[in-house]
């Protein structure tokens, strides 16, 4: 069994409490960004590809015209500007985490010691904050190489896409798939 939940094209801050030791945060992005051929732009990978892995997932992407799991990437940015932002948009400041009332997270919950939590933001000036701040932005994949590549060839032999809006507010096509983007910060 089961369960898909169709979100709206936005944008997703996560954000995830580890205790220990010491006190360990990661905020991340979960988004759409735009598929290019892997190396040639702004996502580059790690990983030897395997050609019958990307064709059994580009058989299964096509098939079922999903994406099962994100991929997960990592981006460097040295002044945590994207942390800031999130710290500022909802309310708190690490390493008190206090979750503001007025903007619950949709998800809550507890995994194997570690709290995680996701917000959706429809905020649309805060929206644009984030794509000033991600534009150009190199994503390095951790996990989700086939994925990544399957979504380029989808892309490539089949012209699959996804509608996005463009910096300007229109509407414009584009090949894009979900990614979680992290940056991460530790506590003593």
């Amino acid at each position: 069994m089961g369960l898909c939940i169709l979100l709206p094209l936005r944008y997703y801050p996560f954000f995830l409490k580890k205790t220990g030791k010491s006190l360990y945060f990661v905020f991340g992005l979960v988004s759409l960004v735009k598929v290019e051929e892997l190396g040639k732009g702004n996502i580059v990978g790690h990983e030897n590809i395997f050609e019958v892995n990307s064709n059994e997932r580009y058989r299964l992407m096509k098939g079922s015209m999903m994406n099962f799991s994100p991929i997960a990437a990592e981006y460097s940015m040295p002044g945590h500007d994207l942390n800031n932002l999130f710290e500022e948009y909802l309310g708190f400041k690490r390493p008190d985490f206090v979750p503001d009332p007025g903007k619950p997270p949709v998800v809550d919950v507890t995994l194997n010691g570690s709290r995680h939590f996701l917000w959706e933001i429809t905020d649309e000036k805060f929206i644009r904050k984030i794509k000033k701040l991600t534009k150009g932005l190199k994503l390095l994949i951790l996990d989700g190489h086939h994925r990544y590549t399957a979504s380029n060839l989808l892309r490539e032999r089949d012209g699959i896409e996804i509608y996005d809006d463009d910096d300007d507010g229109r509407r414009g096509q584009g090949s894009f798939t979900f990614t979680m983007a992290q940056g991460s910060a530790q506590f003593q």
